[in-house]
Protein backbone atom coordinates (compact mmCIF):
# COMPACT_ATOMS: atom_id res chain seq x y z
CA UNK A 1 0.00 0.00 0.00
CA UNK A 2 1.35 3.53 -1.26
CA UNK A 3 0.35 6.50 1.18
CA UNK A 4 0.80 10.02 0.17
CA UNK A 5 -0.63 12.93 3.05
CA UNK A 6 -0.49 16.39 2.89
CA UNK A 7 0.99 18.65 5.95
CA UNK A 8 -0.71 21.23 7.72
CA UNK A 9 1.00 24.72 7.86
CA UNK A 10 -0.53 28.21 8.93
CA UNK A 11 -4.09 29.15 7.82
CA UNK A 12 -4.81 30.25 4.06
CA UNK A 13 -6.97 33.65 4.24
CA UNK A 14 -10.03 33.41 2.50
CA UNK A 15 -13.02 35.49 0.78
CA UNK A 16 -16.56 34.33 1.57
CA UNK A 17 -18.52 32.65 -1.02
CA UNK A 18 -15.13 32.61 -3.58
CA UNK A 19 -15.06 29.00 -5.09
CA UNK A 20 -11.50 27.32 -4.50
CA UNK A 21 -10.09 24.88 -6.51
CA UNK A 22 -8.87 21.49 -5.14
CA UNK A 23 -6.63 19.31 -6.72
CA UNK A 24 -7.08 15.79 -6.87
CA UNK A 25 -4.91 12.24 -6.25
CA UNK A 26 -3.01 11.09 -9.27
CA UNK A 27 -1.69 8.05 -9.68
CA UNK A 28 0.84 9.13 -11.65
CA UNK A 29 2.27 10.56 -8.61
CA UNK A 30 2.04 13.70 -6.47
CA UNK A 31 -0.73 15.73 -7.18
CA UNK A 32 -0.44 19.79 -6.97
CA UNK A 33 0.31 21.27 -4.12
CA UNK A 34 -3.39 22.85 -2.67
CA UNK A 35 -1.94 26.02 -1.56
CA UNK A 36 0.79 27.41 -2.91
CA UNK A 37 3.04 28.86 0.48
CA UNK A 38 1.00 27.41 3.38
CA UNK A 39 -0.05 23.26 2.15
CA UNK A 40 2.97 21.00 1.23
CA UNK A 41 2.74 17.26 0.70
CA UNK A 42 5.43 15.10 1.94
CA UNK A 43 5.82 11.53 -0.41
CA UNK A 44 5.81 8.45 2.54
CA UNK A 45 5.00 5.83 -0.37
CA UNK A 46 6.38 2.36 0.24
CA UNK A 47 8.34 1.90 -3.11
CA UNK A 48 7.99 -1.57 -4.03
CA UNK A 49 11.69 -2.33 -5.24
CA UNK A 50 13.63 0.24 -3.29
CA UNK A 51 14.89 -1.47 -0.54
CA UNK A 52 15.96 2.39 1.62
CA UNK A 53 12.06 3.47 1.45
CA UNK A 54 10.32 3.19 4.52
CA UNK A 55 6.78 4.34 4.28
CA UNK A 56 6.77 6.04 7.46
CA UNK A 57 10.09 8.12 7.05
CA UNK A 58 10.55 8.55 3.02
CA UNK A 59 10.48 11.40 1.27
CA UNK A 60 10.72 11.75 -2.10
CA UNK A 61 10.75 8.06 -3.48
CA UNK A 62 9.81 7.30 -6.90
CA UNK A 63 7.65 4.67 -7.97
CA UNK A 64 9.68 2.65 -10.53
CA UNK A 65 8.87 2.32 -13.96
CA UNK A 66 8.14 -0.78 -14.12
CA UNK A 67 5.02 -0.73 -11.29
CA UNK A 68 1.92 0.83 -11.26
CA UNK A 69 -0.37 2.37 -9.06
CA UNK A 70 -4.22 3.34 -8.64
CA UNK A 71 -6.01 5.00 -5.95
CA UNK A 72 -7.49 3.22 -3.63
CA UNK A 73 -8.87 5.84 -1.00
CA UNK A 74 -8.82 9.57 -1.34
CA UNK A 75 -10.13 12.38 1.72
CA UNK A 76 -10.07 15.84 2.95
CA UNK A 77 -9.52 16.88 6.09
CA UNK A 78 -10.69 20.70 6.06
CA UNK A 79 -10.05 23.26 9.00
CA UNK A 80 -12.14 26.55 8.98
CA UNK A 81 -10.73 29.43 11.03
CA UNK A 82 -13.20 32.39 11.97
CA UNK A 83 -13.30 35.03 14.27
CA UNK A 84 -17.45 35.69 15.87
CA UNK A 85 -20.27 32.84 16.28
CA UNK A 86 -22.91 31.56 13.58
CA UNK A 87 -23.32 28.96 11.44
CA UNK A 88 -20.31 28.51 8.71
CA UNK A 89 -21.59 26.31 5.53
CA UNK A 90 -18.96 24.32 3.72
CA UNK A 91 -20.33 23.81 -0.13
CA UNK A 92 -24.10 24.49 1.68
CA UNK A 93 -23.99 22.05 4.54
CA UNK A 94 -24.56 24.05 7.61
CA UNK A 95 -21.89 23.79 10.98
CA UNK A 96 -22.41 25.23 13.74
CA UNK A 97 -19.60 27.76 15.80
CA UNK A 98 -21.53 27.35 19.15
CA UNK A 99 -19.11 24.44 19.82
CA UNK A 100 -15.62 25.44 19.27
CA UNK A 101 -12.44 23.76 18.52
CA UNK A 102 -9.17 25.86 18.90
CA UNK A 103 -5.21 26.03 18.15
CA UNK A 104 -2.01 28.24 18.00
CA UNK A 105 -4.44 29.66 15.11
CA UNK A 106 -7.31 30.27 16.45
CA UNK A 107 -10.98 28.82 16.72
CA UNK A 108 -12.11 26.28 13.86
CA UNK A 109 -14.48 23.69 12.71
CA UNK A 110 -13.43 20.98 11.24
CA UNK A 111 -14.87 19.01 8.16
CA UNK A 112 -14.25 15.29 6.48
CA UNK A 113 -14.47 14.87 3.09
CA UNK A 114 -15.17 11.16 2.09
CA UNK A 115 -15.37 9.07 -1.07
CA UNK A 116 -18.59 7.47 0.87
CA UNK A 117 -20.80 8.35 3.88
CA UNK A 118 -19.81 6.79 6.95
CA UNK A 119 -22.21 8.98 9.11
CA UNK A 120 -19.26 10.22 11.14
CA UNK A 121 -19.69 13.71 13.00
CA UNK A 122 -18.79 16.82 10.68
CA UNK A 123 -18.37 14.91 7.53
CA UNK A 124 -19.37 15.28 3.97
CA UNK A 125 -20.19 12.38 1.04
CA UNK A 126 -17.96 12.95 -2.14
CA UNK A 127 -14.97 14.44 -2.96
CA UNK A 128 -14.48 17.94 -3.57
CA UNK A 129 -13.46 19.86 -6.59
CA UNK A 130 -13.69 22.98 -5.27
CA UNK A 131 -14.53 24.47 -1.41
CA UNK A 132 -16.92 27.34 -0.98
CA UNK A 133 -17.67 29.01 2.62
CA UNK A 134 -20.24 31.27 3.43
CA UNK A 135 -21.19 32.34 7.02
CA UNK A 136 -24.43 33.72 8.62
CA UNK A 137 -23.71 35.12 12.32
CA UNK A 138 -22.08 37.61 14.02
CA UNK A 139 -18.47 37.30 12.08
CA UNK A 140 -15.19 38.78 11.07
CA UNK A 141 -15.26 38.81 7.12
CA UNK A 142 -12.25 38.99 7.23
CA UNK A 143 -11.24 36.62 9.74
CA UNK A 144 -11.76 33.59 8.07
CA UNK A 145 -9.21 31.09 6.46
CA UNK A 146 -8.47 27.57 5.80
CA UNK A 147 -6.39 24.39 6.13
CA UNK A 148 -6.77 21.51 3.93
CA UNK A 149 -5.11 17.82 4.18
CA UNK A 150 -5.26 15.55 1.60
CA UNK A 151 -4.63 11.74 1.86
CA UNK A 152 -4.18 9.17 -1.41
CA UNK A 153 -3.63 5.83 -0.44
CA UNK A 154 -2.23 3.87 -3.60
CA UNK A 155 -2.09 0.32 -4.22
CA UNK A 156 1.39 -0.20 -6.22
CA UNK A 157 2.08 -3.64 -8.68
CA UNK A 158 4.70 -4.55 -11.37
CA UNK A 159 3.57 -4.49 -14.59
CA UNK A 160 3.22 -7.60 -16.47
CA UNK A 161 6.09 -7.20 -19.27
CA UNK A 162 6.59 -9.38 -22.38
CA UNK A 163 9.41 -12.17 -21.97
CA UNK A 164 11.53 -10.15 -24.77
CA UNK A 165 11.68 -6.72 -22.16
CA UNK A 166 12.22 -8.74 -19.32
CA UNK A 167 14.84 -10.66 -20.43
CA UNK A 168 16.48 -8.59 -23.63
CA UNK A 169 19.73 -11.11 -23.59
CA UNK A 170 21.36 -9.48 -20.73
CA UNK A 171 23.43 -11.96 -19.05
CA UNK A 172 25.58 -12.36 -16.07
CA UNK A 173 28.79 -13.52 -18.00
CA UNK A 174 31.54 -14.01 -15.56
CA UNK A 175 32.20 -13.64 -11.87
CA UNK A 176 35.75 -14.02 -10.00
CA UNK A 177 37.81 -13.71 -7.20
CA UNK A 178 40.06 -10.82 -8.15
CA UNK A 179 43.73 -12.74 -8.53
CA UNK A 180 41.47 -16.04 -8.00
CA UNK A 181 39.42 -18.59 -9.38
CA UNK A 182 35.98 -18.35 -11.11
CA UNK A 183 32.70 -19.19 -9.30
CA UNK A 184 30.46 -18.33 -12.84
CA UNK A 185 32.17 -18.91 -15.87
CA UNK A 186 31.00 -17.98 -19.99
CA UNK A 187 27.39 -17.85 -17.57
CA UNK A 188 27.46 -20.64 -16.07
CA UNK A 189 28.33 -21.65 -12.20
CA UNK A 190 31.80 -23.52 -11.69
CA UNK A 191 32.30 -23.49 -8.44
CA UNK A 192 31.69 -22.47 -4.91
CA UNK A 193 32.61 -18.55 -3.77
CA UNK A 194 34.24 -19.54 -0.78
CA UNK A 195 35.05 -16.36 1.55
CA UNK A 196 36.43 -16.02 5.03
CA UNK A 197 36.14 -12.79 7.96
CA UNK A 198 37.56 -10.06 6.38
CA UNK A 199 37.10 -8.11 2.72
CA UNK A 200 37.55 -10.17 -0.56
CA UNK A 201 36.97 -8.22 -3.86
CA UNK A 202 35.40 -9.95 -7.05
CA UNK A 203 34.82 -8.86 -10.35
CA UNK A 204 31.44 -9.34 -12.11
CA UNK A 205 30.74 -9.23 -16.15
CA UNK A 206 27.43 -8.64 -17.56
CA UNK A 207 27.58 -9.19 -21.05
CA UNK A 208 24.32 -7.37 -23.47
CA UNK A 209 23.76 -9.49 -26.09
CA UNK A 210 21.08 -7.98 -27.52
CA UNK A 211 20.33 -5.03 -29.92
CA UNK A 212 19.77 -2.28 -27.93
CA UNK A 213 21.67 -0.04 -25.00
CA UNK A 214 20.56 -1.09 -21.91
CA UNK A 215 20.55 2.30 -19.70
CA UNK A 216 21.31 2.06 -15.57
CA UNK A 217 22.05 -1.47 -15.60
CA UNK A 218 22.62 -3.21 -12.10
CA UNK A 219 23.79 -5.74 -9.80
CA UNK A 220 21.95 -6.91 -6.78
CA UNK A 221 22.70 -9.81 -4.30
CA UNK A 222 19.95 -11.81 -2.55
CA UNK A 223 20.41 -14.13 0.56
CA UNK A 224 23.24 -12.92 1.85
CA UNK A 225 23.62 -14.42 5.67
CA UNK A 226 23.92 -11.67 8.03
CA UNK A 227 26.87 -9.72 8.51
CA UNK A 228 27.73 -10.05 5.44
CA UNK A 229 27.10 -6.91 2.99
CA UNK A 230 28.63 -6.27 -0.98
CA UNK A 231 29.81 -2.74 -2.30
CA UNK A 232 29.27 -2.74 -5.96
CA UNK A 233 30.62 -0.32 -7.84
CA UNK A 234 29.60 1.43 -10.16
CA UNK A 235 25.97 1.63 -8.82
CA UNK A 236 24.43 1.36 -12.72
CA UNK A 237 25.85 1.12 -16.04
CA UNK A 238 25.19 2.05 -19.72
CA UNK A 239 26.20 -1.22 -21.64
CA UNK A 240 25.73 -1.17 -25.48
CA UNK A 241 24.71 -3.54 -27.71
CA UNK A 242 26.86 -6.76 -28.03
CA UNK A 243 29.54 -4.80 -25.68
CA UNK A 244 29.98 -6.07 -21.79
CA UNK A 245 30.50 -4.35 -18.57
CA UNK A 246 33.00 -4.96 -15.71
CA UNK A 247 31.70 -4.37 -11.63
CA UNK A 248 33.78 -4.58 -8.91
CA UNK A 249 32.07 -6.12 -5.94
CA UNK A 250 34.04 -6.00 -2.29
CA UNK A 251 32.49 -8.77 -0.05
CA UNK A 252 32.64 -7.75 3.70
CA UNK A 253 32.68 -10.85 6.15
CA UNK A 254 32.38 -10.01 9.88
CA UNK A 255 33.72 -12.10 12.07
CA UNK A 256 30.81 -13.64 13.69
CA UNK A 257 29.00 -14.89 10.81
CA UNK A 258 27.95 -18.50 11.16
CA UNK A 259 29.69 -21.20 9.25
CA UNK A 260 27.80 -23.04 6.76
CA UNK A 261 26.81 -22.82 2.86
CA UNK A 262 24.45 -20.16 2.24
CA UNK A 263 22.25 -20.05 -0.98
CA UNK A 264 22.74 -17.10 -2.47
CA UNK A 265 21.04 -15.41 -5.75
CA UNK A 266 22.49 -12.31 -8.18
CA UNK A 267 20.48 -10.28 -10.21
CA UNK A 268 21.45 -8.40 -13.16
CA UNK A 269 18.49 -5.70 -13.72
CA UNK A 270 17.26 -2.15 -14.38
CA UNK A 271 14.46 0.02 -13.17
CA UNK A 272 12.55 -1.79 -16.38
CA UNK A 273 12.92 -5.13 -14.18
CA UNK A 274 15.11 -8.13 -13.96
CA UNK A 275 17.81 -9.41 -17.05
CA UNK A 276 19.31 -12.25 -15.20
CA UNK A 277 19.59 -14.56 -12.19
CA UNK A 278 21.98 -16.91 -11.17
CA UNK A 279 22.00 -19.01 -7.97
CA UNK A 280 25.49 -19.74 -6.13
CA UNK A 281 26.84 -21.22 -2.69
CA UNK A 282 28.20 -19.06 -0.43
CA UNK A 283 30.70 -21.01 1.54
CA UNK A 284 31.64 -19.84 5.31
CA UNK A 285 34.54 -22.11 6.67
Amino acid sequence: MCKEECIEFSPKPITLEQPIPVSRCSSAGLAAYLFSGFIGCVDVRNCPSEGDCNPEISVGCTIPNNYTCQIVDENYNLKVYYSGSGTIYVNGVPFSTFIPSSDNFGHYIRVYFYDQADGSYNSIAGLPSSITITADGNFDEEGFGITLDRECCYECRQKSMPAAIIYPKVDIEGFSITGGSAIIKDGKVVSAFNVVPGTQKTTIQIENRGFFTQRNAMLQFVGLPAGVTVDVTPKSQIIKAHNAADYEAIFTVGPNVSSGTYKVTMLALSPNGTFDTIQIDLVVP
